[in-house]
Order: C-alpha cells, then sequence, then structure tokens
C-alpha cells in the first residue's frame, strides 16, 4: 500500500492491475496522477490531493462515477474514456 509521500509531483502507475486507488492519498504536492490501463471501479479514496490538476483513469472498469465524489479542488482535466 502506498500511504503519501511530501515531494511527488507527478506518479505513473499505469498498467499495474490496480483494482482501487486505496493508499494513494496525503500528496500534498501531487499535480498530475495516470492510472490509466488497471482495473479500478471508483476513485473515491483520492483524497487529501489538494495541487492534483491532471488525472488520467482511461481503460479502467468505471461504469459510473460514485458518490461521494473526492474534493479535488485543483483538478482541470480528468480522462475516463473507454471505460
Amino acid at each position: 500500500m502506498f500511504v503519501g509521500h511530501p515531494t511527488i509531483e507527478v506518479l505513473e502507475l499505469r498498467k499495474n492491475k490496480l483494482k482501487n486507488t486505496n493508499g494513494i492519498a496525503m500528496m500534498p504536492q501531487l499535480v498530475e496522477l495516470y492510472l490509466a490501463e488497471n482495473e479500478l471501479t471508483d476513485f473515491r479514496s483520492l483524497t487529501a490531493l489538494p495541487k492534483l490538476r491532471r488525472l488520467n483513469l482511461r481503460k479502467n472498469n468505471l461504469t459510473k462515477i460514485k458518490t461521494p465524489v473526492p474534493e479535488l479542488p485543483g483538478l482541470y482535466h480528468i480522462n475516463v474514456r473507454e471505460n
């Protein structure tokens, strides 16, 4: 499980067969997060990412955006194609 890091700005976890986003949190400097080509069904556990601007969830198993949606105040780009 990955729990926080104070200085990482870009995290790429493509093609890792991830089933959830548990543990990807408390990363206050994270700006870009790439989670494409995994097995994610939701991303509600993405929290404490105040600077996240780009989130890539392409080619996962998302069928709908479930509530509660994580509060990501800096987010301006989200890719959910091919789910």
